[in-house]
């Protein structure tokens, strides 16, 4: 019911506003709401029954219609103006082209209502159900949409206000900073969700070029705890809200998905190179930070971290440097770290030198961006590498980071070069472009300078507003969901109509490499890449096709058995060190990968075939170890026929020598 109150000497509503009229209510509102000192009086008339009635163009504002049941009306061009609609039925109402400014929509059902070309200007939507609604050209300007029900809305016209505010809850979230507006879509930290296991790869996905999922690796005895997490449609879920914000020249640089914990409060996220396919990378994420106890996913922190991985493969990519990373052995000791860096910080200057990527080129980003904001405090700067401990480390970059406060976006930026430009790369995305920037906030200008960078950021932030504001299909474009546009087939140029060279993109849109990972992100000795692993452009090329040893991958059950390490150590230090090595892998990855994944597939189906290719592949496994002895070009030849001449007598002699030696005892019997 509309409000019950009757200002003094109104008696004239008693006597003239009745359901005894004909065409009540509307008799009552045309008559006597919109006539002389009556005009502004609606919100004290005391009608009832309006649902289905035609209110258009009528002057409802201030209207006390709060809780009423307007299912159906017609309130076409009506002026509702702060009017009280909170809680109202407003299902399949007609609003078309009305006022709404300022109005309290408030728990409102507006589902099937439209609302096409309604001014909702500073209205409050807190907690309405829009399902359904068309909102084609309405304006919802400062409008609050929080706890929304937008299902299956149409065409629904958020400004670039409601987008920044949502991107502002991401950041926010991201840090930590609890202090601003309630945001029920963040999962704020809590202890209770520690689950109380050791570091467990839980299951890894090789990442096909159609951008699907096959496993290759998968935990059959993990702990209890974390059955919950080991839900494969868990796992799509997070693959496919990674890939709807990662632009494609950046997804075309994964190789793997590896769902892997190391407990609630660890690792979120990281990238590395991967051992097989060292100018490659796989991206890890931990389903127990992501999704806390199973019951919630933290959405909004887990893109935030993603952005900010993706920017560590952009930074660090074999576009960005010369690849010449350190190796295991020079990280074995602080002492030997510090030596090893120092000297390749010396041949590298004055460019940046990155222990993963090597010397950065000068054009590199990351280069640019530590000559602007990291050449003149370099010299407090300490890696983590450098001390026996985190813990100590972390007491000198506290220092560090109070040192030059005003530098730091984030506490985490000031970890070191890397981790800056990752954490300035997220807020470039999430936050708007400053116009009066801070010191650090000059790290946000820096990625205005790049055109493909601004077109990533535009990527990224309309992936986000498809996700949080559209549905049934809808994307965002020119700042409304709208329905996608198919593609119209392209008609075939002719001979004089084929692009010109100049036509291919630049360099600069090229995508970069992994994520420099933090001393909580170093990977496993076997996953650091070292030098040797660093393939010609040749073997670049087979890799990046094909994958690493999959055949004794898919027979041991995992990159990191014995096995399989002995494999790749022979072929990147012995092998790959000489010509003749290097032509030989290639020639053999023509062959070898032209069959060794349907192998593999195969063995991963049938646990009996797997048992015998085993047995087949171990004595030649074996027979390898020979080669670690070879270090010279000479050597590699003598010892590398040999070793194929023993396998040929293995594989072949022996069994023809028994054929042959049955048939004879055959013949004297």
């Amino acid at each position: 019911m509309i409000g019950v109150m009757v200002p003094s000497g109104s008696s004239i509503w008693d006597s003239r506003c009745n359901d005894s009229l004909p065409n009540y209510p509307q008799t009552c509102i045309t008559n006597y709401c919109k006539t002389g000192e009556y005009m502004n009086n609606c919100n004290y008339l005391p009608l009832r029954n309006l649902s289905g009635v035609d209110l258009s163009n009528t002057d409802l504002h201030k209207a006390n219609f709060r809780g009423d049941d307007l299912s159906g009306t017609n309130f076409s061009n009506a002026d509702l103006t702060n009017a009280n609609l909170s809680g109202a039925d407003l299902t399949d109402a007609d609003l078309t082209n009305a006022n709404l400014s300022g109005a309290s929509l408030s728990g409102a059902n507006l589902s099937g209502a439209n609302l096409s070309g309604a001014n909702l200007s500073g209205a409050s939507l807190y907690g309405a159900n829009l399902s359904g609604a068309d909102l084609t050209d309405a304006d919802l300007t400062n409008v609050d949409l929080s706890n929304t029900v937008l299902y299956n809305a149409a065409n629904i016209p958020f400004r670039n206000f409601d987008l920044q505010k949502k991107l502002n809850q991401y950041w926010y979230c991201l840090i930590g900073d609890y202090s601003g507006p309630n945001n029920p879509d963040c999962v704020k930290y809590d202890e209770r969700h520690v689950v109380g296991i050791s570091p467990t790869e839980i299951t890894s996905y090789q990442i096909e070029k159609d951008s699907t999922l096959t496993i290759v690796y998968e935990d059959s005895d993990m702990s209890k705890k974390l059955e919950i997490f080991r839900d494969q449609k868990l796992h799509q879920h997070l693959w496919d809200m990674y890939t709807s914000i990662t632009p494609p020249e950046i997804l075309s640089e994964l190789i793997y998905f590896v769902v892997y914990t190391d407990d609630y409060g660890g690792e979120v996220a990281l990238v590395s190179r991967d051992t097989d396919n060292p100018l490659k990378f796989y991206l890890s994420v931990d389903p127990v930070d992501v999704g806390p106890s199973g019951i919630k996913l933290d959405k909004q922190f887990y893109v935030s971290t993603l952005i900010h991985e993706n920017a560590h493969i952009l930074s660090l990519n074999e576009n960005q440097g010369d690849n010449k990373s350190l190796s295991e052995d020079d990280a074995s000791t602080p002492e030997t770290y510090k030596q090893q860096m120092k000297n390749a910080e010396y041949s590298c200057a004055p460019n940046y030198y990155n222990d993963l990527a090597g010397c950065m080129k000068e054009s590199s980003y990351l280069n640019a961006f530590y000559q602007e904001f990291w050449a003149e405090i370099y010299h407090d700067f300490k890696w983590a590498l450098e001390f026996d401990d985190y813990e100590t480390f972390s007491e000198h970059n506290t220092e560090f980071y109070l040192k030059y406060q005003k530098y730091w976006l984030t506490v985490y930026s000031s970890e070191n070069p890397d981790e800056d430009f990752a954490e300035s790369f997220m807020a470039f995305v999430l936050k708007e472009k400053p116009s009066a920037p801070t010191f650090a906030e000059q790290k946000i200008l820096f990625f205005y300078q790049y055109p493909e960078l601004v077109e990533m950021r535009d990527f990224i932030r309309s992936s986000i507003a498809t996700s949080e504001f559209c549905n049934n299909d809808n994307v965002w474009k020119d700042q409304k969901c709208r329905q996608p546009v198919p593609a119209t087939p392209q008609q075939q140029p002719t001979p004089q109509q084929q692009p010109t060279p100049q036509q291919q993109p630049t360099p600069q849109q090229q995508p970069t490499p992994q994520q420099q990972p933090t001393p909580q992100q170093q990977p496993t000795p076997q996953q650091q890449p070292t030098p040797q692993q660093q393939p010609t452009p040749q073997q670049q090329s087979q890799q990046s096709e094909n994958g690493g040893c999959l055949i004794a991958t898919a027979t041991y059950g995992s990159e990191m058995a014995n096995e399989v390490q002995q494999l790749r150590e022979l072929r990147d230090n012995q092998l790959l060190q000489t010509e003749s090595g290097t032509a030989f892998i290639i020639a053999f990855n023509d062959i070898y990968y032209s069959f060794s994944p349907v192998i593999a597939d195969y063995e991963r189906e049938n646990p009996y075939f797997k048992e015998a290719v085993k047995l087949a592949i171990t004595p030649m496994i074996s027979s390898l170890s020979l080669m670690q002895n070879a270090e010279s070009e000479s050597e590699v030849l003598s010892i590398g026929i040999s070793v194929i001449m023993l396998n040929l007598g293995m594989y072949l002699g022996v069994p023809a020598i028994v054929i042959v030696g049955i048939r004879k005892i055959n013949y004297i019997d």
